[in-house]
């Protein structure tokens, strides 16, 4: 993957970006990881590469579909899932349910289950942390993860409900 081999630059300036190629890269990951841009100019062109990013890979994940093109499609599909919902190829499923995702927040009537409806990132940390998969929380079977977040294994189930389960 193109992301993986760029590290992140913590500090952002217009001088840091040897060619077009190079800052396009650095946008997107700054945008995937939700790092903090400064300049005006980052910000714009950000914004730009972005929504035309993603206008772009739909219109190719389209002619993909069309042509019969089964492996474009599956990846042209899975970057614009990456680039709408602000999720890495190797995150947890939960991870959408997160305030740094960009999908939305679910509505809930007790504010002091979750924070503004979102799973906190304690719960998602742990669920990466220790590779446990869709049909483990499922079966309820994460012996590892109730010592840590005993108090948050009730938000952990209801956003589990709105993940389809195949």
């Amino acid at each position: 993957m193109l992301i993986n081999e760029v590290s992140i630059v913590e500090t952002l300036d217009k001088h840091s970006f040897n060619t077009a190629d190079h800052k396009v890269i650095m946008l997107f990951e700054c945008y995937l990881r939700s790092k903090a841009i400064k300049t005006f100019s980052l910000i714009s062109d950000l914004t730009y590469i972005v929504q035309n990013s993603a206008r772009l890979l739909r219109a190719i994940f389209e002619i993909a579909m069309q042509k019969g093109c089964a492996e474009l499609a599956v990846s042209t599909l899975s970057w614009c899932h990456m680039l709408e919902k602000r999720i890495m190829p190797g995150s947890h499923v939960m991870r959408q349910f997160s305030k740094d995702c960009s999908v939305g927040k679910l509505t809930n009537g007790k504010a002091s289950i979750t924070n503004y409806g979102y799973l906190s990132d304690e719960v998602i940390y742990h669920l990466e942390r220790h590779h446990i998969s869709l049909d483990l929380m499922y079966e309820r079977n994460y012996p590892d993860l109730t010592r840590y977040v005993k108090h948050s294994l009730v938000d952990m189930h209801k956003f589990l409900s709105y993940v389809p389960r195949f």
